[in-house]
């Protein structure tokens, strides 16, 4: 037996299966016992055993093994992460090919009202023998460890995340698009990760079909026209991406500024902020600063026109703000407030990512906007 490496309460371990090569999901050691991951496990063989796809892991049965208990068994064939995928360099014609099958094997789980909710290069692999992918539809669980949580959250899309609104498969289409940057398709495929990773899941592509057809455009949008885009071209097209490059680079500048304008502390916390987790579980205190401060002047109901994309996303940013300094009072220590601080920083870099491609306009409103509420809530926290 091979034991591949997971994160969280289940092990994966291929098996040669008397022949038939297995993949054996079981519950790991430390977790065995616990009734709510056996009940688990046996849901998700329940929910998924009756589907088949060419590019899904088939689900077999429920077996009992006398060495890793009771187990999820999966056929298998041989295959490599996609991690080891990537790292052999495939052409771009490759590496489309696997994103195509990847979105078809979704798009056939969303058939059937089913979201992935977990996608990751943990659960995708491709076998050695004519690069085809297979996607494992299984769910992870984490048991409160926030380090394992940690190598797959940057695949989760900002909804999950919060746990705001429900899941839907544009959900599944914000981790297609991180699975597109481990790739490393960006360049001419720029409009696709974006439109995939966009923080408004509602901006985001509806359906697989949608985003194969994007793939082979290589745009954000579906074609009206015939129009087709390729490579971009080199001149005046470079010039104005490192124009765009350095005017964003001054915009977060600016933003950390006033992130920073406070009494909270002086030193650079650069190596705190790639460290320090966003909190999505605190509860609200009854300190002045967990209440939502007062909204600035520019209402998120005045985006209009270039600004319009603003006007769902500010009242989130809010929300997500107030649940940052939830915790944080005027009575909080020095290293508190630098934590606060950290994490704000943190916060800001991860949306502005999110944002995609706008104009110098347009991220200036959201760095004010951004500005504006944490300067507000600063001086809260300071009084």
């Amino acid at each position: 037996m091979q034991e591949l490496k997971t994160y969280g309460v289940y092990r994966f371990t291929l098996s040669d299966g008397g022949g038939k090569p297995e993949l054996l999901i079981s519950i790991k050691k430390e977790y065995q016992g616990k009734p709510l991951y056996e009940k688990a496990l046996q849901r998700q063989f329940d929910q998924n055993h009756d589907l088949e796809h060419p590019y899904l892991l088939k689900y077999l049965e429920m077996r009992d093994d006398n060495e890793l208990g009771r187990c999820l068994v999966v056929a298998w064939e041989d295959a490599r992460p996609l991690s080891s995928f990537v790292a052999e360099i495939p052409s771009l014609e490759a590496k489309k090919a696997v994103l195509e099958q990847l979105a078809s094997a979704l798009g056939y789980l969303h058939e059937h009202k089913i979201v992935h909710g977990d996608l990751s290069p943990a659960v995708v692999f491709v076998t050695t023998k004519g690069n085809q992918v297979r996607l494992l539809n299984f769910r992870q669980q984490y048991a409160g460890n926030q380090d394992d949580a940690a190598q797959v959250v940057r695949y989760q899309a900002p909804e999950i995340k919060d746990g705001t609104v429900a899941v839907t498969v544009r959900a599944d289409m914000y981790a297609l698009g991180m699975l597109m940057k481990d790739l490393r398709l960006g360049g001419e495929f720029y409009d696709v990760v974006s439109c995939c990773c966009n923080y408004n899941s509602s901006a985001r592509y509806t359906t697989m079909a949608e985003f194969a057809d994007a793939l082979d455009h290589r745009r954000a949008n579906r074609p009206s026209g015939g129009v087709q885009l390729g490579m971009p071209k080199v001149g005046k097209g470079v010039l104005r991406a490192v124009v765009a490059v350095l005017a964003l680079v001054v915009g977060v500048g600016i933003v950390l500024y006033f992130i920073n304008d406070t009494d909270l502390l002086g030193q650079d916390d650069a190596s705190q902020v790639a460290t320090v987790s966003r909190d999505t579980t605190a509860t609200m205190a009854t300190q002045d600063t967990t209440s939502p401060a007062p909204a600035p002047a520019d209402s998120a109901d005045e985006y209009t026109g270039d600004l319009a994309f603003l006007a769902p996303l500010v009242p989130q940013m809010y929300k997500d703000i107030d649940k940052i300094y939830a915790p944080y009072s005027a009575a909080s220590s020095p290293e508190e407030k630098q934590e606060v601080r950290a994490k704000v920083k943190r916060y800001y870099r991860g949306l502005r990512g999110t944002l995609g491609k706008k104009t110098q306009a347009q991220y200036d409103a959201f760095d004010k906007a951004f500005a504006d509420y944490v300067k507000i809530k600063n001086n809260a926290l300071n009084q």
